[in-house]
């Protein structure tokens, strides 16, 4: 009867370093996944600069697909959508950026954006407040978040008393992304 005993913890012992093996062949390979997803990245930068957009696009939803939780790609890609007018996919980006980071200023300020060119004031003004106050921690932050914080409370403000909220269409907050 004990014969099968050291068969079986040799069985169990075997199967263990297996799956550590695995675990560390997974860690390795996620590992090279997310190099690869950074080199993606910063190609689609340079696509972007040079102004090959639909590159850019290719290259940074290669990225995410990578590296899912690589927030930076998806605000970046966020923002070459953002440029090009499609403001609904910009919108997923900056959302699935933010959860994936919630302190990422420049999304909430881009996404807030959006909202704003929507006339959809109330939500804009949360989430530029939101950007502002996380973007203005940063004692090199550049954008004139406090601006468009004060630009869409008086754009509320007319939206609700009634009248006209015409203005200007606003770029995003992409300056060095």
């Amino acid at each position: 009867h004990r014969a099968g005993k050291p068969k079986e913890a040799m069985a169990l012992a075997e199967s263990q370093q297996d799956a550590s093996q695995a675990k560390e062949e997974d860690e390795v390979s996620t590992e090279q996944r997310y190099r690869s997803a950074v080199s993606k990245h910063n190609f689609a930068t340079i696509a972007d600069a040079f102004g090959q957009r639909d590159k850019a696009i290719k290259l940074y939803r290669e990225a995410i697909a990578l590296a899912p939780h690589f927030e930076q790609a998806h605000n970046d890609l966020g923002t070459v959508l953002h440029e090009q007018g499609k403001l609904d996919e910009a919108l997923a980006c900056y959302r699935k950026t933010i959860e994936l980071k919630p302190k990422h200023a420049k999304a909430w300020l881009n996404m807030g954006l959006i909202l704003k060119q929507r006339e959809n004031y109330q939500e804009a003004l949360a989430a530029l407040r939101k950007g502002h106050e996380i973007g203005s921690e940063d004692p090199k932050w550049k954008h004139p978040s406090g601006d468009w914080v004060t630009e869409c409370e008086e754009l509320l403000r007319k939206q609700l008393a009634g009248e006209s909220t015409a203005e200007p269409a606003s770029g995003s907050a992409s300056g060095g992304k």
